[in-house]
């Protein structure tokens, strides 16, 4: 009885497991303008530089294309400093709201440079 119980255990926490993994499939790349176009929760990869600070955690990020709101909680920031002139990659989801569109922002990299152990936006 007892090893049918562990059988049983590890097979639903075995089947559990994908569940748990994060997005591996391929990016959807676009630009700042096409990000205004995409449906709401769409998952889409950009890059360019953050040139305003709006307030809180919502920035203006500007690629060839165009500007786009990006909203990128603390922990996307994973510790890197970045200033208006270091050009980014951003992936997140599609925030389409009836008078707004913005990227929920889940990662943020610096294009070419080390991570820095400092975090969020600088205006330097």
């Amino acid at each position: 009885m007892k090893a049918m119980t562990t059988a049983a255990l590890t097979l639903l926490t075995t089947l559990s497991l994908p569940s748990w993994a994060a997005y591996t499939g391929p990016e959807h790349n676009v630009s700042a303008n096409q990000v205004k176009s995409q449906r709401d929760e769409s998952w889409v990869t950009l890059q360019g530089k953050l040139v305003k600070r709006l307030g809180e955690d919502n920035y203006i990020l500007r690629d060839a294309s165009g500007e786009v709101m990006v909203d990128i909680d603390e922990d996307a920031w994973r510790g890197q400093a970045v200033t208006p002139s270091d050009t980014i990659r951003v992936s997140g989801e599609v925030d389409n709201d009836w008078n707004e569109v913005k990227v929920n922002v889940e990662t943020l990299e610096k294009i070419g440079a080390a991570p820095v152990n400092k975090g969020g936006f600088s205006n330097q």
